[in-house]
């Protein structure tokens, strides 16, 4: 696949996938499962990588009658 995109926005890519040691494709696989996840596993996993998860076990169940329509 061939994707054309800016000069200045190729440089920062590759300045990215650098400074993280790794490839552009997998710095726009992060990129792209951060903003438009594929699954709920996905997003946990993005909420973990992102220092989101809660300290405290959380029972969403338990307060489920709260939330309103």
């Amino acid at each position: 696949m061939l994707i054309n995109v800016p000069e200045d926005v190729a440089q920062r890519l590759e300045k990215l996938a650098e400074a993280q040691g790794s490839s552009v494709g997998e710095v726009l696989k992060t990129l792209l499962n951060r903003y438009a996840p594929g699954s709920l596993a996905e997003m946990a996993q993005n909420a973990r990588d992102a220092d989101l998860a809660s300290a405290q076990p959380v029972d969403t169940a338990e307060r489920s009658r709260d939330i309103s329509d």
